[in-house]
Parts: structure tokens; C-alpha cells; sequence
């Protein structure tokens, strides 16, 4: 572990050393202890000697990109940026010990668009398989519920897609509207190939996203968790994938960041909701980067008649701005949504 301006190797932080004594495709963690601050930047390398394998990206379309706590701006060779392979790392904490953050989204699909308003009374969740040892902390779900709203986190036994005994439960309520994580508290010690059920139970909703789960199915998320069907009230051979996460780390208390290497987000834009509009509707949109985007409304002749972002910065992931479409005569529309590289458009409907 080295200080680091940028992509310039500076002092040596913090050193370890570790006797490979096992054959065959696995991590390898190198104990090392270095503290790092906030905002500053860091090297991370790692020195070997004879391989048989090892797996690595090409940094050059990906770069950067945020992990866990990280944010990762290039792979290197003894220092050098200019290399352009990048191993599949990952990093251990021995403090704090109340895990790190998996997403569960399913990676071999786009973003999903919005599902419905007002979904009353419903569970909906996933059946896994746990890849290791270890204890979960919380699961989240990632919805616009409103204000008030209860939601309840279960752990279940699982044989396959049967569901079990329960193991632990937990209940949190919304503080607010839109769209954003709601972690639920849930404390559960999983063993390695064993199956559960994750489950969300929520009474009202503003809106929620899911995914088809007919196809890409299984799929391992960071090396942790495979997950290996959504299910509704338990059953699997309901097709919806909920939007979770969960909260965990190996069973010797140790938070295990993401280490599945690079997860690219998708650019995506939904249509205007609701739709047709009347007077104001909410617009979701998701980008692949932190960066410049701007947003305008085209009649059918391509005329512009209204912008919602002009060059603004917005972060990667999930977004949403509001459009007022009130002085907007009734008729089609299309909202675009473009970056430097990439533009997309949906068309919405006004009515008055």
C-alpha cells in the first residue's frame, strides 16, 4: 500500500506477505494494515511470483468507476498507469465490523423501468445461495415508498426454492418519499452453499422496479451470494426480481468489499410518469458516470419547447428530475436525455 497524487506512486504505507499453499482459482488475502483517510488517494499493488492463472479487465473502457468505499481511477504495473490490465482485487476491514454493501441487481439486464403506484399489501424477494461463510446485518430494497410506510426484511431456511423456517425478521418505516435504499436490520449467520430466502414485505408503495427473472438466472454478485430466482409470497414461479441488497461479512467478522471487479451502469430513460400528463410528472433516468447531462422536450416537428437540465452535473446511478408540463399545449411530446457520448428519448403524451 502506497501514497499515491493521482497516478504517480508515491511512500510506502504498509507492507504483507503471504505463502500460497493452495492450488486452483481462489482469493488470496494479503494481511496488511494501513489506515486511509478520506479523499486522498492510494496504490494498491500486489507482487507475485510464478502463476498458473489470474483474471484481469481492460481498464481502458471502464475506468473510472466506484466499489464499495472506493472509487477506482486505473489499473497499473509496478506502479505505471499507463498498463492497462486490472486483476480482480478485493479488500478486507478489520474495522468497523458490520460488513459491507452488495448490491443484488441483476447484471445481465438493464436498469429496469418503473413498475406500478400504489402496490398494496405484497412480498417479494429472492432465493440464494450463500458462497461463504458469513453473517448478514441488513437487506435493502430500493423503492419510492411513502412516508410512514412499514417495511419488514425476512431470512428464511430454504431448500432450493422451498422456503424454510424463518431465521430473523426485522421492520423499519419510510422517512420519506422517493426513490432510494431502505435498509431493513436483520442478523442471520449463513454458510457456505447454503440456500435462503430474502424477503421484502411492504404495505404501500409509490413506485417499485423488478427485473424478469426467465432468463440470466443464476448469477453471482461479487463472489458472496448467488442468486438464483426471484419469487412473490415465496413463490418462485413468480417471474419478478426486486431491486436488494444486503449488508454482510465472512463469518471471522471481517467486511469483504465488492470484489466482483468493474460494474457497469447502464444509461437509461424512462418515460415520463405518469403518462399522458396533465400538469407535472416525474422522470426517471440512470447514468453510467458521474457527468454533464442535459434534458429537453421536443414537439413532432423537433421544435424545442422545454429544457429540465442544462448541463447539469448529475451522479452516477438512479436519477430523477420533474417535469411541469402545465403551459405545454396537449399533444406528443419526446424528452431526451443526452451526455457527451450518448442520447436517449421517450415519448410521453400531454393531455389538459
Amino acid at each position: 500500500m502506497y501514497e499515491a497524487t493521482g497516478t504517480t506512486r508515491g511512500a510506502l504505507i504498509a507492507e504483507g506477505t503471504l505463502e500460497a499453499n493452495l492450488i486452483g482459482d481462489q482469493w488470496y488475502d494479503v494481511p496488511i494494515n494501513a489506515t486511509l483517510y478520506e479523499g486522498r488517494d492510494y496504490d494498491i499493488t500486489i507482487q507475485f511470483d510464478e502463476t498458473h492463472a489470474w483474471d484481469w479487465w481492460d481498464d481502458r473502457p471502464l475506468m473510472p468507476y466506484s466499489a464499495g468505499p472506493f472509487h477506482n481511477v486505473d489499473g497499473e504495473l509496478s506502479g505505471t498507469a499507463g498498463n492497462y490490465a486490472l486483476p480482480h482485487y478485493r479488500v478486507g476491514y478489520a474495522e468497523p465490523v458490520d460488513g459491507a454493501l452488495f448490491d443484488l441487481a441483476k447484471q445481465t439486464d438493464v436498469y429496469p423501468p418503473p413498475n406500478i403506484t400504489n402496490h398494496i399489501n405484497d412480498t417479494y424477494g429472492a432465493y440464494v445461495t450463500s458462497l461463504i461463510d458469513q453473517e448478514l446485518y441488513s437487506l435493502g430494497w430500493f423503492a419510492d415508498v411513502p412516508a410512514g410506510q412499514q417495511l419488514v426484511a425476512s431470512v428464511y431456511e430454504a431448500t432450493g426454492t422451498t422456503r424454510g423456517a424463518l431465521i430473523s425478521q426485522g421492520t423499519i418505516v419510510s422517512s420519506g418519499d422517493g426513490y432510494r435504499w431502505h435498509d431493513i436490520p436483520v442478523a442471520a449467520s449463513l454458510v457456505a452453499t447454503g440456500d435462503y430466502d430474502f424477503d421484502i414485505e411492504f404495505a404501500l408503495t409509490n413506485e417499485w422496479r423488478w427485473w424478469w427473472d426467465t432468463s440470466g438466472m443464476p448469477y453471482d454478485a461479487y463472489g458472496v451470494l448467488q442468486v438464483r430466482d426471484g419469487h412473490s409470497e415465496g413463490d418462485a414461479s413468480n417471474g419478478a426480481l426486486i431491486y436488494m441488497r444486503y449488508n454482510g461479512c465472512n463469518s471471522g467478522a471481517t467486511g469483504v468489499a465488492e470484489d466482483a471487479g468493474p460494474q457497469r451502469t447502464p444509461m437509461y430513460l424512462a418515460t415520463p410518469a405518469p403518462n399522458p400528463i396533465s400538469s407535472a410528472a416525474s422522470i426517471a433516468f440512470q447514468l453510467e458516470q458521474n457527468e454533464s447531462v442535459t434534458m429537453a422536450v421536443y414537439d413532432v416537428k423537433g421544435r424545442l419547447v422545454a429544457t429540465i437540465l442544462d448541463g447539469e452535473r448529475r451522479p452516477q446511478g438512479p436519477n430523477t428530475v420533474e417535469l411541469d408540463a402545465g403551459d405545454l399545449p396537449s399533444g406528443v411530446y419526446f424528452v431526451k436525455l443526452s451526455t457527451k457520448l450518448k442520447s436517449m428519448t421517450r415519448k410521453f403524451v400531454v393531455t389538459h
